[in-house]
């Protein structure tokens, strides 16, 4: 079972989650599936666009590559790249927690109704 680095872990309580041990699964389930976020067009018109969630396997670097994007990983609006698919996640996680397309307080409400 892979789990997130113990620095990972620090930066996930200092932003507010309850502590717990991550695993992959667990971090999967609470990043979202999907952002809206402005998308620009021509470098003039905005407008928003639907960014998905992608988790691939990179045979070049030797890395798990979590990221959000659009459409076949072009366009995409932030990455993480490590060996642990976990660590990579949870670096998503925070990146999502810190930019407001997560709130803690519903990640944490969600731990305690087990």
């Amino acid at each position: 079972m892979k789990t997130i680095s113990v620095e990972t872990y620090k930066r996930l309580i200092s932003v507010g989650l309850k502590a717990d041990a991550y695993t992959l699964d667990e971090i999967l389930e609470m990043l979202p599936k999907s952002i809206k976020c402005h998308y620009f067009i021509r470098r003039k018109d905005k407008e928003f666009a639907t960014y998905l969630l992608n988790i691939d396997y990179c045979i070049y670097e030797y890395k798990w590559l979590c990221h959000i994007c659009l459409r076949d990983d072009a366009d995409i609006l932030i990455e993480f790249a490590h060996e642990n698919p976990a660590e990579s996640a949870g670096k998503l996680l925070i990146w999502c927690i810190k930019n407001g397309h997560v709130k803690v307080e519903d990640l944490n409400n969600e731990n305690n109704q087990c």
